[in-house]
């Protein structure tokens, strides 16, 4: 649980994005957390890698910080109908993050309440929505035509990346099959 200033959260979630460092390189990252997940996101995001937040019933507080979001996009779902959880926090929250974020998103579950027990389609695609969203935000491709062939080397980078940290996570190059 966020036990006291919430630090054992924290150094979990920090310890994770090392071990996607390790793994994958500096690639940027989307974080995305359901209730406690989401308010240890939100505060973790100023690791230089990560691109944004995806936010499903945070369970943010009135005086969690938003600086570690600047500059990255957060996305925040929340139905009315959560017990555990405040939309009105959450959306209070967003107001004060807009501050300092790239963008801010709300959206509207309805009368569902915290678990996701109830719209489970809705809310994995309102999940997956959010990450493509923050994810298509902050990439740039880059093409290059390759002389003498009708292919396109692609190449993808966001913020302080060059591409090629991405190119050995997702693969150096794609067929482009040209149409019309």
């Amino acid at each position: 649980g966020w036990n006291g200033d919430g630090s054992g959260p924290r150094e979990d979630a920090r310890w994770a994005l090392e071990q996607v460092r390790a793994a994958y390189g500096e690639v940027p990252v989307v974080l995305l957390g359901h209730s406690m997940g989401a308010r240890t996101s939100a505060y973790v995001a100023d690791d230089p890698h990560v691109a944004g937040v995806v936010a499903l019933a945070p369970g943010w507080q009135p005086d969690d910080p938003v600086r570690a979001l600047r500059g990255r996009h957060v996305v925040a779902a929340h139905g009315v109908a959560d017990k555990i959880t405040s939309a009105r926090m959450t959306r209070a929250f967003l107001v004060r993050a807009a501050g300092v974020a790239a963008s801010t998103e709300y959206v509207d579950m309805g009368r569902v309440g915290h678990y996701m027990l109830r719209r489970v389609d809705r809310w994995n695609d309102v999940a997956a929505d959010g990450v493509l969203r923050v994810a298509t935000r902050l990439v740039v491709v880059r093409a290059r035509p390759q002389l003498g062939r009708g292919d396109v080397d692609l190449s993808v980078a966001g913020p302080g990346h060059d591409g090629a940290e991405l190119d050995r996570a997702v693969g150096k190059s794609w067929d482009v099959q040209a149409s019309g």
